[in-house]
């Protein structure tokens, strides 16, 4: 039972492997495709598969996704905090504000920590403007947790 089980296992990985050059060999279409499969509880995973394989530039357009993706306790939190420290710092640095902004907004004190250690982590000087905006939020766990990073 057991080499069965581990012979149908190699089968599979030796296609996924086959599946994988052939969509990565499709540029044109593999952002968009990642993009919707990140939407999709199910599929994220082996769109985390895809991104680990894709050039920056192709996981750059994901970054509001992943952003999204890295602050809600999920079990692809650490996948997306992974990709985003995988992009070039520079670039990440001055294109993080915008689209972590967006996901600010909307935040409780749950997904505010997450968000911003990583955002202290890749661009510290932003991440401190985060935290100190946030001393005055309604929210008093986001109070607290901006507080926490300032000391």
């Amino acid at each position: 039972m057991i080499e069965t089980d581990w012979y149908r296992f190699s089968v599979l990985a030796i296609e996924l492997g086959d599946y994988r050059l052939k969509l990565l060999a499709d540029r044109a279409n593999l952002v968009q495709l990642v993009r919707t499969a990140l939407k999709e509880p199910r599929q994220r995973e082996v769109a985390f598969e895809l991104i680990y394989h894709m050039q920056a530039e192709e996981v750059q357009e994901l970054l509001p996704l992943l952003l999204d993706l890295a602050c809600f306790a999920n079990r692809y939190i650490n996948l997306a905090q992974l990709a985003i420290r995988a992009l070039p710092r520079r670039w990440l640095m001055e294109h993080i504000g915008e689209p972590a902004n967006k996901i600010l907004a909307k935040l409780t004190g749950e997904e505010f920590g997450p968000l911003l250690r990583l955002l202290m982590e890749v661009h510290p000087e932003f991440g401190v403007e985060v935290a100190r905006a946030r001393l005055s939020d309604p929210d008093e766990s986001i109070r607290e947790i901006a507080r926490a990073f300032l000391e």
